[in-house]
């Protein structure tokens, strides 16, 4: 029995750089400081996902510091405020999965203004933070992508042959990370008389 424990707790330790390197979660952090380059202790940060009106608060710590983790990609804003300051405020910045974004704000005197606002969109956010290349696309994006099987079908079931790992037989059936002698799974025709075939588990 121990040493069953110490194989599940060895696989865990071996899954779990796995799972982080797939996930779709993006981090935003920054720092805030005053105008004359100092950190802002105990600053209240408030951010919104755009498209669920979701919100996370956090408070900048002793270096001016605020980072949020496992965010979903998306549109967020971003709210920031601290006694005898202007309120900050960034507009739906874009998240794109696996993206670390960064902020670092310099509040101004709230007798100079009474709120500062930034527009998301107003440029490219360029990730600082990592080597790692993501982005987001929507249904109507991937649909219009200009891959080379158009010409001899409108399936959308068809894109699944361009993907790293998957293997076609002659009669269309498309396996995806295993051998094509396995489980399929039969999905809907398109038209009378023809039946996708997709293969979900690999050879034994």
């Amino acid at each position: 029995m121990p040493g069953k424990l110490s194989t599940l707790f060895m696989v865990i330790l071996l899954s779990a750089p796995l799972a982080s390197g797939q996930s779709t979660f993006g981090d935003i952090l920054g720092v805030v400081k005053d105008p004359s380059q100092g950190t802002v202790l105990a600053a209240q940060v408030v951010l919104t996902r755009v498209e669920d009106k979701s919100e996370h608060s956090a408070t900048t710590d002793a270096d001016g510091a605020f980072h949020f983790v496992n965010l979903r990609p998306g549109h967020y804003d971003l709210l920031i405020s601290a006694s005898g300051f202007a309120e900050f405020k960034i507009s739906s910045a874009q998240l794109d999965a696996r993206q670390t974004m960064r902020f670092d704000v310099a509040l101004k005197l709230a007798s100079a203004a009474q709120t500062i606002e930034v527009g998301g969109e107003s440029g490219p956010m360029i990730n600082t933070e990592n080597a790692t290349i993501g982005e987001s696309k929507s249904f109507q994006q991937i649909t219009s992508l200009p891959v080379n099987y158009r010409g001899a079908t409108t399936s959308p079931l068809a894109m699944l042959a361009t993907v790293p790992g998957a293997q076609q037989d002659a009669n269309g059936n498309v396996s995806v990370g295993g051998g094509l002698k396995a489980a399929s799974s039969s999905f809907m025709p398109a038209r009378r008389g023809v039946t996708s075939t997709i293969t979900t588990s690999s050879a034994s």
